[in-house]
């Protein structure tokens, strides 16, 4: 620290000297290097810092087993509560009542037996988007789905299709 001090004295000491000499356009070319080294400096500041936040977030997502956790933004999940059901699409929760999650099944059912096994889920897709297009354009619009062409819809058929029937 001491060296550090003593070399900042010794420049300032030089700078101040050498600055008697130096003309106007001089001085203010100086100036505003001095500012661009300053602001440099601070951004230099952030970043670290930033790095220490995201290495904190990394060591925050380590699951008991010291492997990264999985943060699966695509993740779909269909849950069951009370009387309802909540679809999870990546971060949004929508929530359905039963009427609603019958006629999602019905579609999922339908196309599972009508479709040809290569066109299954992006018939099945397809399908559901319009439904959601029609009646819940909210669980789209939150969960991401731009098109029918979104893996989350061919996700969320496969795991209706595995989990749930209707009643004949």
């Amino acid at each position: 620290m001491a060296d550090s001090k003593d070399s900042k004295e010794k420049l300032l000491k030089e700078l101040n000297k050498l600055s008697k000499e130096i003309d106007v356009e001089g001085l203010e070319f100086l100036v505003s290097q001095a500012k661009v080294l300053l602001h440099n400096m601070q951004i230099n500041k952030v970043n670290a810092e930033l790095g220490k936040l995201e290495e904190i977030n990394r060591e925050i997502r380590k699951d008991k087993s010291g492997k990264a956790a999985e943060t699966n933004k695509t993740a779909v999940a269909v849950e069951e509560a009370d009387d309802n059901f909540i679809i999870v699409l990546g971060t949004s929760r929508k929530f359905l009542s039963r009427s609603e999650m019958r006629k999602i099944v019905h579609i999922c059912q339908a196309v599972a037996l009508e479709t040809e096994a290569g066109d299954i889920e992006t018939e099945a897709a397809l399908r559901l988007y319009r439904w959601f297009k029609i009646n819940r354009s909210d669980i789209l619009a939150d969960g991401k789905i731009a098109n029918a062409h979104s893996p989350r819809l061919k996700e969320l058929f496969r795991i209706i299709v595995s989990n749930y029937r209707t009643k004949e």
